[in-house]
């Protein structure tokens, strides 16, 4: 129990609205932990998800006290020892954790590598979980609700959509090609509806209705290739 991977702390605002805020290793750009590291069991991958490896650590602990949002645990006891794809553990899926050592999130890397959502992402029922990458400037949740991060870090986290008159855009996450187009502008849709299926990366993918609504505008057609970053479709949710 004592294992954390995800951390949700309960808030209270002026007006006594209650809110929940997880807390995950933040993934920083520049992190502390692996500086204090005097073994380099810490260390920074190549898509910048900050790693254990568990075999190296000596169990010091001073990347605990170096992190500033308290991202990290100690392994005090021999863990279960679940399923796993794996024959041994490793930084990208240190599963079981191994005792004395130090463990935290991952950000799912065994998924993120397959195309998949981190499992907390996926978990979340009430879509307030989101992806980013940085490098492309999209976010996405488990519902397929896709925007430009940038946007939604510098003007309102709570709304994502930044559109006017209710219409939340689905913004492709990266280059590609509309395979089939499921729906027509004027059409009611329910959340989670298939709208459209793309062909991204030689792979397929639907995209879903993120909420009820109606379509306002099918921005491309059927054969027809966009760019990373450009709308698909839009949905107006004054319905």
């Amino acid at each position: 129990e004592d294992q954390e991977w995800i951390k949700v702390y309960e808030v209270e605002d002026e007006n006594q609205n209650k809110y929940f805020i997880p807390r995950l290793c933040m993934q920083c750009e520049n992190p502390p932990c692996v500086k204090v590291c005097p073994v380099e069991a810490t260390f920074k991958n190549p898509d910048g998800v900050v790693l254990v490896d568990q075999y190296r650590c000596i169990g010091c602990r001073m990347c605990m006290a170096a992190c500033p949002y308290e991202a990290r645990y100690f392994n005090f006891t021999d863990s279960p020892k679940p399923p796993s794809p794996f024959d041994n553990p490793m930084p990208e899926f240190p599963v079981p954790q191994q005792r004395g050592t130090v463990g935290k999130c991952v950000l799912c890397v065994h998924y993120t590598h397959k195309g998949q959502l981190p499992a907390c992402v996926e978990a979340c029922r009430m879509d307030a979980l989101y992806i980013a990458d940085l490098n492309s400037d999209v976010m996405t949740n488990r519902s397929g609700e896709t925007y430009k991060f940038s946007a939604v870090d510098q003007d309102s986290p709570q709304d994502p959509s930044h559109h006017e008159a209710g219409e939340k855009a689905l913004i492709a996450p990266m280059p590609g090609k509309v395979v089939k187009v499921l729906v027509k502008a004027g059409d009611g849709v329910k959340r989670g509806a298939r709208l459209m299926i793309i062909e991204s990366m030689k792979m397929e993918t639907e995209i879903a209705a993120p909420a009820d609504g109606i379509i306002a505008a099918v921005k491309y057609g059927e054969g027809e290739v966009f760019k990373e970053g450009e709308v698909l479709v839009e949905i107006d949710r004054k319905k």
